[in-house]
């Protein structure tokens, strides 16, 4: 006889594993023998590998199997695009004139995209929303300095590098800084994250998401540090 819960609607009683064919005796003599309640891992259900998150060295991460399609493609096409400019910045690092002012503006290029590629990555996988806010801000950055770089040195050289990397930068960087606001407002406002890592303690979400907060102005702070030691010394 086929069971469904269609049969149990009119019944005065709710339905029971053995009204599915689920005899659970033998896992109830068990649990009693072992001292201890029936788990899922008795029903061959593996917890931990249905967990959305793993404890790793840098704390808790959302598995890559949890990750949206949204979510996959940001991070497709934002370290395709950053990868690809490190690239053309690495070959003009080895070229350009160590006394020229393009030095400079190739170190700090260098440099925010390095730092864009960590954003990236560690936000998504930690859902921290305010990496995903700077990340914004400085893929905005970068290409007003592309931009300027360019119109400045145009008349001078017509470098096909500089151009290239000014129209990926131009055509990516608008859907890039869309999406990543989009998922960094889902993250503040759901807070999946710091729901499964302290519970629904409202105190405790807001203390995580304070140090979230601090923990990534702290790395916005290294980066302006770093970016202005190479100004500094290149000045």
């Amino acid at each position: 006889m086929e069971c469904s819960p269609k049969l149990f609607r009119h019944e005065t009683r709710p339905a029971t594993f053995g009204d599915f064919g689920i005899d659970v005796r033998d896992l109830i003599n068990k649990s009693k023998s072992l001292d201890r309640p029936v788990t899922f891992a008795d029903f061959g259900v593996n917890v931990e590998k249905e967990k959305p998150i793993i404890q790793t060295a840098i704390g808790t991460c959302r598995k890559i199997s949890d990750l949206t399609c949204k979510e996959k493609v940001f991070v497709c096409l934002s370290l395709f695009t950053l990868l690809f400019c490190i690239g053309l910045t690495i070959e003009r690092l080895l070229i350009v004139d160590t006394l020229s002012a393009d030095f400079t503006f190739v170190l700090l290029i260098l440099v925010n995209c390095v730092f864009c590629v960590y954003y990236v990555i560690h936000a998504v996988l930690k859902e921290h929303p305010w990496e995903l806010f700077v990340f914004s801000t400085m893929i905005l950055l970068v290409l007003v300095v592309c931009i300027v770089n360019y119109t400045i040195t145009y008349n001078h050289s017509k470098d096909h590098v500089k151009l290239v990397r000014l129209v990926l930068i131009s055509c990516v960087a608008p859907f890039v800084v869309i999406l990543a606001a989009k998922i960094g407002i889902n993250y503040h406002r759901a807070k999946n994250l710091i729901f499964r890592t302290v519970g629904a303690n409202l105190k405790l979400q807001n203390i995580c998401g304070k140090m979230y907060l601090f923990a990534d102005l702290q790395k916005f702070d290294l980066q302006l540090q770093v970016s202005l030691s190479f100004l500094l010394k290149c000045l």
